[in-house]
């Protein structure tokens, strides 16, 4: 684990509810680190830390998490908290001027983690 400084915030995780269809519910989860916490392995242990209360608090079987597909340390960071990646999002956001590609990564209360 990684020490923190307890008196000041690194960032913050989020999660939202989605569904596929008709009983197929699943979290979507976010993450912002302040530019002076990035690359401490604080966004990684959040996310999976994340999850451990997701599935444990929540009947889900997915929990799923969409970014850039230039942000190489975030992909890096949700593959190691066992994430795996499931595609491109093809021109899914409109961003400096132009289309931009997304990656999109799900883990699956069953998928082997830790």
């Amino acid at each position: 684990m990684v020490e923190v400084d307890e008196q000041n915030a690194a960032g913050y995780v989020s999660f939202t509810a989605g569904s596929y269809g008709a009983g197929a519910r699943f979290w979507e989860i976010g993450i912002a680190l302040l530019p002076q916490w990035r690359g401490r392995g604080i966004g990684w242990q959040a996310q999976a830390m994340l999850c451990d209360y997701l599935f444990t608090h929540t009947p889900v079987q997915r929990i799923q998490a969409g970014t850039h597909a230039e942000n190489v340390a975030e992909q890096k960071s949700l593959v190691k908290a066992g994430f795996q990646l499931e595609g491109v999002i093809r021109s899914c956001e409109f961003r400096a001027g132009q289309w931009r590609d997304g990656q999109m990564y799900s883990r699956l209360r069953d998928d082997p983690f830790g």
